[in-house]
């Protein structure tokens, strides 16, 4: 072989990696914008409500699982943002960084473990760089949710086997990468990172003869790396979670039951070779393509072989069985959670909490490659084989097809294209809207598309307009295009829900455009921060004695449906604004009550407050059941603080309160359920039974010294004119607001043709009988 021959080989696998890493790095800064997304995006507002703050863990963010995603390409944005601007490009450069930092800790190790086979080390580095699948691509390279933190775990396996002169720096390397994994969120970093490293050692300590004698070595190594997790632990418990807000969407996980362990434990072989797919299905992509699909699947499943054909390979190094031993230690502890724990596999991309053992799987199949090549034919096993040049070549082709699998035309997985986004950012920067509102998908990610022209802040809708739950900021974010703010939503969301909740909210709109899939809701006011009310936040407990809340009725009876509609009207008698707001939000809690009065069933539902309720203030309000529980009679209602107390010895309801003062007319009512009354003779048969509703918003019969009572008056038009005979109706109870009852009673006898009528009163005040109403179906008791 000529020395120019030479040097070309020895340069292919270089050149194929550094392809490789040129390819994927234009996707990430490009082409990856088509399926740009709000869980990419988010770290860019985020940058921008922290520099606003002055606080790189801001205290107006909503953080979720107490993630403080500080070990993620979010450092980056920090830098990027004070320095550029919010852009997508920015955006992006973050997550290059931090995929370049992952492939550099890559390829130290590889050089560790492989030292005398430069061309398998650059295998590796392009097998890597390609990241063997789309979710592989997205998770890791594109938004970088996992790459610092494998390349953390990676350096740290790398820094315990190397015996550096610098033994000082490297223990306080060691010590900084784990205080610095605590302290961005410790119960992760204890379950996913810790504790499988540690496992990955004491299992080379046990099964490596080599080995074996480096443990005393290793004391101070081990010793600063739980010096650093420990001392990261405390910092984040004491002086730091105490001050950000933090949305725990992990609650719902539990235990597995063992049908459920059984079935997840079925499921994942498949879901394995799934999340190992380049994009469509097989039947939808072309010949050339499945042939790499079938590699790709290949090397899938060796990532599971070869580290036990180094673990067992007598010629395996002890830095191959080290990483070997952490492939199997880090897939392990990515997997095992989704069979023993209850809501967190939903499928697939739930492989993704693996990704630092698939990072330390393409090590150990290097490494594997490379033994195998030195056991046939040592000379030899420094240069590229054909089949070594044939992997470099499959890197760089799936490498190459990233490209090609995104257009800015076709829909993501939430159906809508980057153009119809685009699209939508031109109508709102000609219709001068500077501050929005929508559903988490199409939030941060059109903040960040527009340059932060658009801020559009994240919500739920529903049957209520609210903040979305996590990774939002406390009070809205506003962009330069201009003051209108608007509510966008998708039609098929405006469909599914109608646009009663935002009327009800933020009343009707200024004006209403189309762009595409979406219907744009414009207000020239102050919608978005009414929606957001950051200045009604409740983010702690709230004094009992501060708060109060006077409801219209005390008993709601159940419709007996499937879906039943529950009103109330609720005055606000505290010191405090009741808000449905905050990590710690007001809301009125529903009881299912039996029929003799106990309490069946302790939490029925919610009703929340619209908008915050201001002290003095009176709102109406209502929620949906459904599914009401069979035996439950009547609904009664509690003021509750989540996550705090229920505050029923705080709440009153307005029948008992009796009437000081005289009312004003319009908010009384009263409907009968007849045409005509009629006075009784002394034929047999006067005794009637009518349904009285109460259809104002005050109570009947609620004493004090102007009540409003039901009386009724008896004119003689054969007497003397102006002879009436009044009297009142004797009601048991008071007559709530809304609320129907069933009268039986005996009308006054007359033996003329006397005109009988009845009518509301507020008595020593006014007849109110233009306030009552005769409907033979209007009620039901």
């Amino acid at each position: 072989m000529t020395s120019n021959a030479s040097l070309l080989r020895s340069l292919l696998m270089p050149l194929l990696a550094g392809l490789a890493i040129v390819l994927v790095s234009m996707y990430i800064l490009g082409d990856s914008k088509a399926i740009f997304h709000s869980d990419t995006a988010l770290r860019s507002v985020l940058a921008r409500v922290a520099l606003a703050e002055g606080n790189p863990i801001p205290h107006g963010w909503m953080f979720a699982n107490g993630d403080l995603l500080t070990f993620t390409p979010y450092v980056f944005s920090l830098a990027i943002e004070a320095l550029f601007g919010t852009s997508f490009l920015g955006n992006a450069a973050a997550s290059w960084i931090a995929y370049a930092a992952l492939l550099a800790s890559l390829f130290v190790a590889l050089r560790r473990a492989i030292p005398d086979s430069r061309a398998h080390a650059f295998l590796g580095l392009a097998l890597s760089a390609s990241m063997l699948s789309a979710a592989n691509l997205e998770f890791v390279a594109t938004q970088g949710a996992y790459s610092l933190t494998a390349a953390a775990q990676v350096v740290l396996a790398t820094l315990f086997l190397v015996r550096s002169r610098h033994h000082r720096l490297q223990v306080c390397a060691i010590a900084t990468i784990a205080f610095l994994l605590a302290v961005a969120n410790p119960k992760r970093a204890w379950i996913l990172s810790f504790a499988p490293f540690v496992a990955g050692l004491v299992a080379l300590v046990f099964t490596d003869g080599n080995y074996r004698g480096l443990s005393r070595r290793l004391i101070p190594a081990a010793a600063a790396f739980f010096a650093g997790a420990l001392l990261g632990t405390l910092t984040y418990y004491v002086a730091v979670l105490p001050h950000v807000l933090s949305y725990d969407a992990a609650a719902n996980v539990r235990l597995a039951s063992p049908s459920f362990f059984i079935g997840v434990v079925k499921s994942l072989p498949s879901s394995w070779y799934a999340y190992f797919t380049l994009g469509g299905g097989w039947m939808e992509i072309p010949t050339w393509l499945r042939v790499i699909q079938l590699v790709a699947w290949a090397l899938a499943t060796a990532l599971w072989i070869a580290p036990a054909y180094l673990i067992l390979s007598p010629r395996a190094s002890s830095a191959q069985r080290l990483y070997a031993w952490q492939a199997y230690a880090f897939l392990g502890a990515g997997l095992a959670p989704l069979c023993l724990l209850e809501g967190l596999y939903w499928g697939p991309m739930e492989i993704r909490y693996a990704s630092t053992g698939i990072f330390f799987g393409i090590i150990s199949v290097c490494s594997a490659l490379s033994v195998a090549a030195s056991r046939r034919a040592p000379t030899q096993a420094r240069q590229p084989s054909v089949g070594i040049v044939a992997l470099g070549l499959f890197a760089v082709a799936v490498s190459a097809q990233w490209q090609w699998a995104t257009q800015p035309a076709n829909p993501d997985a939430r159906g809508v294209s980057l153009a119809e986004r685009e699209a939508l950012i031109a109508k709102l920067r000609k219709e001068r809207v500077g501050s929005a509102m929508a559903s988490y998908w199409n939030s941060h990610v059109i903040s960040v598309l527009s340059d932060g022209d658009v801020f559009v802040n994240p919500i739920d809708y529903s049957s209520r307009i609210s903040p979305f739950a996590h990774h939002v900021p406390v009070a809205p974010l506003h962009g330069a295009a201009g003051n209108r703010e608007a509510l966008i939503l998708t039609k098929a969301e405006m469909e599914k829900y109608g646009d009663h909740p935002a009327i009800q909210q933020i009343g009707t709109p200024d004006r209403i455009v189309e762009s595409g899939p979406f219907v744009v809701w414009i207000y020239n006011r102050h919608a978005v921060d009414s929606v957001y009310a950051a200045d009604d936040r409740i983010d702690g407990p709230v004094p009992a004695a501060s708060v109060g809340l006077t409801l219209n009725r005390d008993r709601i009876a159940p419709c007996g449906a499937d879906s039943c509609e529950v009103e109330l009207q609720a005055t606000n008698s505290g010191q405090e604004t009741l808000a449905t707001a905050g990590k710690l939000p007001m809301r009125i809690g529903l009881q299912g009550r039996a029929a003799d009065g106990s309490v069946m069933v302790q939490d029925l539902g919610r009703i929340e407050f619209v908008n915050p309720l201001e002290p003095g203030e009176t709102a109406k309000l209502s929620s949906t059941l459904k599914n009401i529980p069979a035996g439950v009679t009547a609904i009664s209602a509690c003021l509750l603080q989540e996550g705090v107390q229920w505050l029923c010895d705080r709440t009153a309801v307005e029948a008992a309160l009796p009437l000081e003062a005289p009312i004003d007319p319009a908010k009384a009512g009263l409907t009968l359920s007849v045409d005509k009354l009629r006075t009784c003779t002394e034929e047999p048969g006067c005794r009637q039974t009518i349904v009285i509703h109460n259809s104002g918003d005050l109570p009947i019969n609620s004493g004090g010294p102007y009540p409003l009572v039901i009386g009724y008056r008896l004119t003689h038009p054969s007497k003397d004119p102006g002879t009436v005979t009044e009297g009142r109706l004797q009601l048991a109870a008071p007559i709530v607001a809304g609320e129907s009852i069933s009268l039986d009673f005996v009308p006054p006898r007359s033996s003329d043709d006397a005109e009988y009528q009845v009518c509301l009163l507020q008595e020593q005040v006014t007849w109110l009988c233009a306030q009552t109403r005769y409907d033979p179906g209007s009620a039901t008791p």
